[in-house]
């Protein structure tokens, strides 16, 4: 007999017959957490739910209380019951248990939510220069030098010409500085961490093989959140004008006035420029004309730089209707040094039909000068929030990608509130069985033969990055001239077309011409990058995909000039994308990558702390075992699965139960039924009040 209990009361279930279905991970689903009954509406079961005593006046209700399936009166499986809806003569409910209790916490929230978790250091470069000593679980993220030539915009039109393309450059001693902001700097988590915080909000530890694998210990995801603090010269100033003013239609910022660089003169209302630099000006302008010039026509809003005008904004006005003007302007102005020495200054006027300027009322506004290319040593926030530094995507989405990436399942305790991370592979190799063969019925026993149609796996790139434009490319084999341990021993000069592999950084280069002959300039040749080694792993014709869900990092050679010192070269993780900053209000989404910390790097050529995704850094000196390529994450998770994908028969059978073997069958565990070794993929119950159950399978020899 099976029993449902609710909030310590027996649900009336008499005549209830319901189907429980279990299922196992291994096609990449998270096994089954959630388990649904129809119960009929009675009072008992309305009271065991806490509804009104009216529930038919409810088309939908949501309350969760504590219970237990009960069978034979063995505890078969405790969770929160979940009442989802009544139509006034049943009530539909379900048991959450482990994942599905986490999942309901989880369901559609994204990473940022569960990481609004503040630090606050006293000084940020000290406290980077701490953290590059340092590795995970002593610290929850680290500074690792980044390549990223696109940061702060296109090179046309950087928001931040003098960024030298390197997030958190590192020159030997600490972070590089200058009295103009070459560098950006953005925490980068540790995957550890973030798995671990995610699963700490619903109380439960996390556990297994994988918090003890070197490279998941040592694996960050990217994030291009910077945390710049702008602190330029900058003016400020509000205005407020109750009186019509005629032949001076400049506008004067004469409130709350702040020019610690004493450029701004509040008589002409003009603001001078003495240092060449990117201007970023702001202008937030508000009227409503209570007394309406019969010959008004139009509004017009004008900006000037000397005697140049270089935005405008007119608006013309509805007939018959007082002018409103509401104007919110970001205009950027770059000024070179031999155009310094000019003043901004702004205008605004009425004008009749015939474009004359006539009298008007401007009752409130206010305007921000800065030059952004000018920074007080380079200033950055001392404050990190994680919630800005992790993907900006949904928590269960985030950890199916995390599980297919070393096919991992959660095995979820609720006793001891722990979530074990389990290969696949370690269930493939393990000898651990159960006897299975009592029970079965021989008629239903079926083993499906297939086909095999091949395998393909393949890294899931995807987000905002420039360096997957026409990227992993089909190769001649004919044009490889060669390999090189290093992007520097790379030959001075080659055929056009040639290709060379450079095994740093696990990429192709090819020499090409980068710049055209034109008026007498010469052409220009180069090595540049060809294409990165990620291609897709095929077995056989390939037709069944698999998705590795965290791409990582793709990787560069850079060289970084700067004036006074020789160029300086470096292999780093890379990225072409823009970036997140506040300061100069860029904002954009960070794809889903990964990187792999290894420490700073004392070289010949340069000490800085990096995070790769090769096995060797800029000295080819080997810093671990492996390369995070298709190939490389196959062969050290996953040969057991691929070979039982190739090789697994599909098999089905039903089986009589007794209600203490619904539940008490672990996944994990193969089924040997007369000899063989069977994988479980899904059991399906069908139990009433009056039957003993009865049970379906599915799975696949090991």
């Amino acid at each position: 007999m099976v029993e449902l209990i609710a909030n310590d009361t027996v649900l009336e279930i008499v005549n209830v017959a319901f189907t429980l279905t279990m299922q196992s991970g291994f096609e990449g689903n998270n096994g089954s957490y959630v388990y649904s009954f129809t119960i009929p509406y009675t009072a008992v079961n309305a009271k065991a739910f806490n509804f009104p005593y009216r529930l038919a006046r409810y088309a939908s209700v949501q309350t969760t209380v504590e219970g237990s399936i009960v069978g034979d009166g063995i505890t078969l499986k405790e969770g929160d019951w979940y009442a989802r809806s009544s139509n006034g003569k049943t009530i539909s409910i379900e048991m959450r248990i482990g994942a599905g209790i986490f999942n309901v916490y989880v369901h559609e929230r994204t990473l940022p939510v569960f990481f609004d978790i503040e630090t606050k250091h006293t000084d940020i470069v000290e406290h980077i220069d701490q953290c590059i000593e340092k590795s995970y679980p002593e610290v929850n993220h680290n500074w690792p030098c980044i390549w990223n030539p696109s940061f702060y915009g296109d090179d046309e039109e950087k928001a931040n010409p003098s960024f030298d393309g390197v997030i958190n450059d590192w020159d030997y001693g600490s972070v590089h500085i200058e009295t103009t902001n070459n560098n950006a700097i953005s925490p980068q988590l540790y995957l550890a961490f973030i798995i671990k915080q995610l699963f700490a909000h619903v109380n439960y530890s996390v556990s297994g093989r994988v918090f003890k694998d070197p490279r998941f210990l040592s694996a960050m995801l990217y994030n291009n959140f910077a945390l710049d603090k702008l602190v330029p010269n900058k003016f400020y100033g509000e205005m407020e004008y109750k009186i019509p003013f005629y032949n001076q239609d400049y506008l004067i910022w004469d409130k709350n006035i702040d020019d610690p660089g004493n450029h701004y003169n509040p008589t002409t209302g003009r603001y001078m420029v003495d240092k060449e630099g990117n201007y970023q000006i702001d202008i937030v302008l508000y009227h409503v004309q209570t007394y309406l010039p019969t010959d008004a026509e139009e509004s017009l809003f004008e900006l000037f730089y000397g005697n140049t005008l270089i935005d405008s904004v007119q608006q013309p006005h509805a007939f018959g209707t007082k002018p409103h003007f509401i104007l919110q302007r970001h205009h950027l102005e770059t000024i070179d040094q031999a155009d310094t020495g000019q003043e901004f200054y702004a205008k605004f006027v009425y004008l009749d039909i015939n474009g004359n300027r006539i009298e008007c009322r401007v009752i409130t506004g206010n305007i921000t000068i800065r030059n952004i290319s000018e920074v007080e040593n380079n200033t950055f926030q001392n404050v990190i929030n994680y919630k800005n530094h992790v993907p900006d995507m949904d928590v269960k989405e985030f950890l199916q990608k995390f599980y297919s990436t070393a096919k991992i399942i959660p095995i979820f305790d609720d006793k001891h509130r722990d979530v074990k991370m389990v290969f696949i592979d370690d269930i493939l190799a393990s000898n651990k069985q159960v006897p299975y063969s009592d029970g079965i019925k021989k008629d239903s026993l079926i083993i499906k033969h297939q086909e095999d149609e091949g395998l393909k796996f393949a890294f899931d790139f995807q987000g905002p990055d420039n360096n997957l434009d026409d990227n992993f490319l089909d190769i001649s084999q004919a044009d490889i001239i060669g390999e090189r341990n290093t992007f520097e021993l790379l030959p001075a000069s080659a055929e056009v077309g040639h290709i060379y592999f450079i095994k740093s950084i696990n990429c192709y280069y090819i020499w090409a011409i980068v710049k055209e002959e034109t008026d007498g300039e010469p052409e220009i040749q180069d090595w540049v990058p060809y294409c990165d080694n990620h291609f897709p792993l095929t077995y056989g014709d390939g037709k069944k995909e698999f998705s590795i869900g965290i791409a990582p990092m793709l990787m560069r050679a850079a060289y970084l000039p700067r004036p006074g010192t020789y160029p300086k070269y470096r292999e780093m993780a890379s990225i072409d994308a823009m970036g997140t900053s506040i300061a100069y209000g860029l904002k954009n989404e960070f794809p889903l990558r990964i990187m792999f910390w290894v420490g700073k790097v004392d070289g010949a050529k340069d000490i800085y702390p990096i995070a790769i995704t090769s096995m060797y850094d800029q000295e080819f000196t080997q810093v671990q075992d492996y390369n995070w390529t298709v190939d490389q994450v196959v062969k050290s998770y996953m040969l057991n699965y691929v070979a039982w994908l190739q090789n697994r028969i599909p098999v089905e059978f039903k089986k009589e139960l007794n209600y203490a073997e619904i539940f008490g069958f672990d996944l994990q565990n193969a089924a040997n039924i007369e000899d063989s070794l069977i994988l479980l993929q899904k059991i399906s119950c069908d139990i009433s009040s009056k039957k003993e159950p009865q049970g379906r399978f599915k799975g696949w020899t090991k």
